[in-house]
């Protein structure tokens, strides 16, 4: 099956363009590739919000075929080892009917239990018991190699069900002033609050 693959740039030059068609030119049997360039903060564009919007707005040009599509907002520095990672992502999804939200490294649990009993602090609001295969998946939590139910995938590879995405009018709820911070813990907690789960 072809799959649709928005690249998009941050105000890229004409070379950085030129070099990622390059890159994925031996994948064209598989992929259809648009890039999309323009810098995510140039005073015009509202951070990852925009971002995002313009790659949800355009898949809304594809139509559905009868299945969920499925939406993968991937960091351009992740590279992933794994032979048949995307199969792997889709069963998840096959799998488990309730899951709208995916990722290669999540946790457990969004909120410290100190919150309220001591001094507030931003850090209590962050992720806890997080979980990956990544190289360094000891340094930032605990390695698994098995899929997992989790309440947030770390933003760095956000993979999202679009009938989720359709319930809660894309990424239009994410204040504007987040630009780079908090987008994933706030799908997290949007993707529980419209009966959604995670893995």
């Amino acid at each position: 099956t072809q799959m649709d693959l928005l690249v998009c740039g941050n105000g890229w030059t004409t070379q950085n363009v030129s070099a990622m068609y390059k890159l994925l030119r031996p994948f064209e049997e598989r992929l259809r590739i648009s890039i999309w360039n323009r810098p995510v903060n140039d005073g015009m564009q509202q951070g990852l919000q925009s971002l995002y919007e313009h790659v949800r707005a355009s898949v809304e040009m594809i139509p559905i075929n009868g299945d969920d599509d499925i939406l993968a907002f991937l960091h351009d520095d992740l590279y992933v080892h794994e032979q048949g990672w995307d199969e792997r992502v889709l069963k998840a999804f096959t799998d488990h009917p309730r899951v709208g939200l995916v990722g290669f490294g999540g946790a457990t649990a969004v909120g410290g239990e100190e919150i309220y009993k001591d001094p507030y602090d931003f850090a209590q609001l962050g992720r806890r018991n997080f979980f990956s295969n990544m190289r360094g998946a000891e340094i930032h939590g605990t390695r698994t190699t098995e899929e997992m139910p989790i309440v947030f995938t770390d933003g760095f590879s956000l993979i999202v069900r679009r009938s989720l995405l359709d319930k809660i009018n894309g990424w239009a709820w994410l204040p504007p002033e987040m630009v780079a911070y908090g987008y994933d813990c706030g799908m997290a907690c949007m993707a529980k609050r419209h009966g959604y789960e995670g893995w």
